[in-house]
């Protein structure tokens, strides 16, 4: 047993990571892979921490190349300030082995939305899109790469400020499987670019079909390249791109084909990406600039995705799905022409791909209601002598009232007399 195995073994709930901060439960259901929710004992404050190697069985040479990998790439990922992305605060060394420390954000992940979730609508799947296109086109202005673009990275706040997208894992990805170590595939099966399986150098374009593939995932139910439960398959079938084509055929589903595309110069940038993204999600009364900063759009009755407790709280049911290859072209459409057109489907839609219909306004603003001016106050003046008779009245009404009174309790006392004497 090595090491690092040792390390991960003897660490559970109390446990002291680099003499700092003290793990208190798992977050999620990830097993082993999961973070930690801990409490930083310096600053006194809430913290998800992760090792940064989880890949058990790894050869020497490939854990010192991951160790490396951790720290030089969590190094750069600490600069990083976005809001689409969860910060790193530190890369802490617990013996030799580094941790990475993020700030804790209250959420669940893409992957559990799709388990409590029979099916995301595409407008809101394209909106989750073009928020995670936008974290990485900030990391990728800065030279980093995320190379582990998946459902489980993508996190959908649930806490005070519900329905944000942020994206985690920087510097955290791991290689594929120990069997393909040796080839440096670095990623999750299912949701690798083509050329990175078969062991080509990871560039932009790959974060761009990684996210690609995540989109079709969330649409779909399964990755391209099929389900989970099989990843020396998925591997062969992404070595070869041979991605499966989506049941759709709309604008989303062209611009998830393009990124998916197994060709890297055909996809498009992640800027490119972002901007169609964005404009199918905002439709005709939208803007990108909305839908990038925006929480997550959900129509008024409906239960949010990730503030559900249970699958049984969705009713819709999966559709069927088609086997055949799409045919539909990668051509990207332009941010202006998916901005412009009818949407196929509205946000809150079941899916349906039959003739497109004009979308329900989803953006309402409430018209703002501004009082009249009021009328002006007037204040009249009295006349001379009238303000002295209405105090000699209001005088003589005192008199009277203060008689009246001393005459009733005079009135009480004798009859208390009488009543006594009998």
């Amino acid at each position: 047993m090595t090491n690092l195995e040792q390390a991960r073994r003897a660490a559970g709930s109390g446990y002291l990571v680099a003499g700092r901060y003290r793990l208190r439960s798992r977050i999620g259901s990830a097993g082993s892979a999961a973070p930690w929710l801990a409490k930083d004992q310096l600053l006194d404050r809430d913290v998800a921490v992760k090792p940064a190697i989880v890949t058990p069985g790894l050869p020497r040479p490939a854990l010192t190349e991951a160790r490396a990998r951790a720290l030089r790439e969590g190094s750069a990922a600490a600069r990083l300030s976005h809001d689409n992305i969860v910060t790193l605060y530190d890369v802490a060394l617990d013996g030799d082995d580094p941790w990475m420390v993020m700030e804790y954000v209250p959420s669940i992940g893409l992957t559990h939305a799709l388990h409590l979730s029979s099916r995301l609508t595409p407008m809101l799947v394209a909106q989750i899109g073009a928020q995670v296109a936008n974290a990485l086109h900030a990391a990728h202005g800065t030279g980093l790469l995320h190379r582990d673009v998946h459902p489980g990275n993508v996190l959908i706040t649930n806490g005070r400020n519900p329905g944000r997208v942020k994206l985690a894992g920087f510097g955290l990805a791991q290689p594929a499987d120990v069997q393909f170590a040796h080839l440096n595939v670095i990623g999750t099966p299912g949701y690798l670019a083509p050329e990175i399986a078969r062991g080509a150098d990871a560039t932009p374009a790959t974060d761009v079909f990684s996210l690609g593939a995540t989109l079709y995932a969330a649409v779909e139910g399964v990755s391209p390249f099929g389900p989970s439960n099989d990843p020396i398959s998925q591997l062969n079938q992404t070595i070869s791109g041979s991605a499966r084509g989506m049941a759709r055929r709309d604008e989303f589903s062209a611009v998830v084909a393009a990124m998916i595309d197994a060709d890297p110069a055909n996809r498009p940038s992640i800027g490119e990406a972002r901007n169609a993204l964005a404009a199918i999600a905002a439709g005709d009364d939208g803007t990108i600039a909305f839908i990038l900063s925006a929480p997550l759009q959900i129509p008024p009755g409906e239960t949010p995705p990730w503030q559900k407790r249970s699958a049984s709280q969705f009713t819709h049911e999966r559709p069927a799905r088609n086997t055949q290859r799409s045919t539909v072209s990668a051509k990207l459409p332009s941010a202006a022409k998916s901005q412009s057109a009818p949407q196929s489907a509205p946000l809150w839609s079941g899916g349906n791909t039959g003739p497109s219909q004009p979308p329900a306004p989803r953006f309402k603003p409430r018209p703002i209601v501004v009082d009249s001016e009021p009328e002006p106050v007037t204040y009249g003046e009295y006349a001379e002598g009238e303000l002295a008779d209405l105090m000699s009245t209001n005088r003589l009404s005192l008199i009277v009232a203060l008689l009246l009174l001393g005459l009733g309790a005079g009135a009480a006392i004798i009859v208390g007399i009488v009543v006594s004497q009998i």
